[in-house]
């Protein structure tokens, strides 16, 4: 049997020398891995400020937590029997209208305002407030009108507010969103229901307790 020749054993040696020092390098992982650790990374990310945001949006211009409670719509001939600009006054005397408090805008989010009230600083209106001094408005309107006020007696800034309120008490209406099932009854017999409704006391407590 023919033996290696010389050049033939170099050779061989030469390339067992390469390949034991060759640097195996890794293989890199397919490319649609990459791409879905990178997605993966960048929708945790978005997530957690996603949650971050939410949390600390919860308190946002809503104060205080309130309790609900089981209320039945009854009539309340306080506000039905109204007659004339006393029957108004009296009927929407309970309530502490416009509803005007004062807090800290830096523990809601709000912006910072000194021209609401001369000489008060960060005042602000409770929405639900805001509502009930819109229906005091109508009923005020109504009441002159089916009295017999003019047409031509009515300002401008009177049937802007109107608009302004109608609109207003329909996205309250909106926002709140009672979903109870009520009777529908067309023989005048009273018409009664009960809704989950937040505390109007707590509501108004914490109203008197930041009172301007």
């Amino acid at each position: 049997m023919a033996q290696p020749s010389q050049d033939e054993s170099m050779c061989e040696l030469e390339t067992q020398g390469l390949l034991s020092d060759a640097i195996i390098l890794p293989k890199k992982p397919p490319r649609w891995k990459r791409a879905f650790w990178v997605f993966a990374a960048v929708a945790t990310v978005e997530a957690i400020i996603l949650v971050f945001l939410l949390l600390n949006k919860t308190h946002i211009h809503f104060p205080i937590s309130i309790d609900l409670i089981e209320t039945t719509f009854t009539p309340e001939p306080p506000s039905e029997n109204v007659d004339s600009a006393e029957d108004v006054s009296k009927a929407w005397s309970v309530y502490t209208l416009p509803g005007f408090v004062t807090v800290d805008p830096a523990i809601y989010g709000l912006i910072p305002n000194n021209n609401v009230i001369q000489g008060q600083k960060n005042v602000y209106l409770l929405s639900a407030f805001h509502q009930l001094h819109c229906l005091k408005a109508l009923q005020t309107m109504y009441t002159a009108l089916r009295d017999g006020a003019s047409s031509h007696t009515i300002s401008t800034h009177d049937t802007e507010h109107m608009s302004h309120c109608v609109d207003y008490i329909r996205q309250g209406v909106e926002c709140a969103g009672d979903m109870t099932l009520e009777h529908v009854y067309g023989d005048g017999r009273e018409r009664t229901s009960t809704h989950i409704c937040r505390s109007w006391t707590e509501i108004e407590q914490w109203q008197r307790d930041h009172s301007v």
